[in-house]
């Protein structure tokens, strides 16, 4: 749910809420279910589904994305790297990929904890 916000976020800064919207509306049409659900079973299907609707665009978001993550709750994720990870179908990559996903989410998930005491 975290990642769902985040990402929402950080597309609807990086391309307005209308093209933002409509990128998550094709990712959802493209993968068949939603999203956030893929890129945790499967990454390199969900950066695929963005490269078909964004192209380079995808990689571009994708580095806008690690940047903010690391910029907005202090982490030093090498934005490259993800990306290489979520090219990969090896399990490694994925495990790792979740590894990474899950220190976003407790990230995100104490901050807000935070910010309701």
């Amino acid at each position: 749910m975290f990642f769902r916000e985040l990402f929402r976020e950080i597309l609807y800064s990086s391309l307005g809420e209308s093209a933002g919207g409509a990128v998550l509306l094709f990712m959802r049409i493209n993968l068949g279910r939603d999203p956030y659900e893929v890129i945790w079973e499967d990454p390199k299907t969900f950066y695929h589904a963005m490269e078909r609707i964004l192209g380079a665009g995808a990689k571009v978001i994708i580095n806008l994305m690690v940047m903010n993550i690391n910029a907005k709750y202090g982490l030093n994720i090498n934005a490259e790297h993800f990306i290489d990870l979520m090219h990969s179908s090896d399990q490694r990559s994925v495990e790792e990929m979740r590894l990474i996903l899950k220190r976003i989410a407790d990230c995100v998930g104490g901050r807000m904890k935070n910010e309701w005491h």
